[in-house]
């Protein structure tokens, strides 16, 4: 059997309606799971999330090596987790040689939850002494939440 996978965000009853019409003429059986709506980053939380990932990159080191934006994205996601009582995951990595670590990944968050990875990040930065761009170079408010 052929797996097909979709996601619809559905704003009004025809919709829904259309939907359900397509369910009836799906082969079974059938799986399907329904949820509310959680918007997802918004484009510009991300170009604010990269400048200012960009600026630590420029600036710091860690582990005495400096580690460009996509490793700071994960070293502050990480930790940014933890802070807020989220699980990460360390697994043994597949071949054997050592852990990886399984954490969520930014373009799946909501828009609060970018918000509150940007303060963090802000908050830890200014710990740091990093120096961020100017906000305005950045295109979007600290506070896009909505």
């Amino acid at each position: 059997m052929t797996e097909i996978k979709f996601a619809a965000v559905l704003r009004s009853p025809e919709q829904i309606g259309r939907l359900i019409e397509q369910l009836y003429e799906s082969p079974l059986p059938l799986s399907v799971e329904v949820g509310p709506y959680q918007e997802t980053r918004r484009l510009t939380q991300n170009s604010k999330l990269h400048a200012m990932l960009g600026d630590i990159a420029k600036q710091k080191q860690w582990n005495g090596e400096w580690l460009d934006i996509e490793s700071w994205k994960r070293l502050t996601t990480a930790a940014w987790m933890r802070a807020t009582g989220q699980r990460i995951k360390l697994v043994p990595s597949l071949d054997g040689d050592g852990v990886d670590v399984l954490y969520r990944h930014t373009h799946k968050m909501s828009v609060k939850e970018v918000a509150s990875l940007i303060e963090y990040i802000e908050s830890w930065g200014v710990e740091q002494e990093i120096k961020f761009s100017a906000p305005d170079n950045w295109g979007v408010p600290m506070r896009e939440v909505g």
